[in-house]
């Protein structure tokens, strides 16, 4: 086994510390089960919203929908020009 060591505000991680315990988890158990994630995934387990894009507010929105899984999907083309057309947003 390997160890990991991270900085961590004190009080978010007696607050951590508290929830997990809630949960009859320890530390080590959550960041066991997120890194195992991670791997399963390719990704984070979540959504992160990342300060990498110096795009406008909606394109910024777009991309975190976007990586989030909450984008729309179109079987063809042409649904997805008709959806333009009608400009729907939902």
């Amino acid at each position: 086994m390997e160890y990991v060591r991270a900085k961590i505000d004190p009080k978010l991680k007696a607050e951590a510390i508290e929830t997990l315990e809630s949960m009859g988890l320890t530390v080590s158990d959550a960041i066991r089960m997120l890194m195992i994630q991670i791997v399963e995934q390719k990704a984070m387990p979540f959504c992160v919203k990342s300060t990498q894009y110096r795009h406008a507010a909606r394109t910024r929105a777009a991309i975190e929908e976007l990586e989030c899984g909450k984008g729309k999907k179109f079987d063809s083309i042409s649904d997805l020009m008709a959806d333009l057309q009608d400009g729907k947003d939902d």
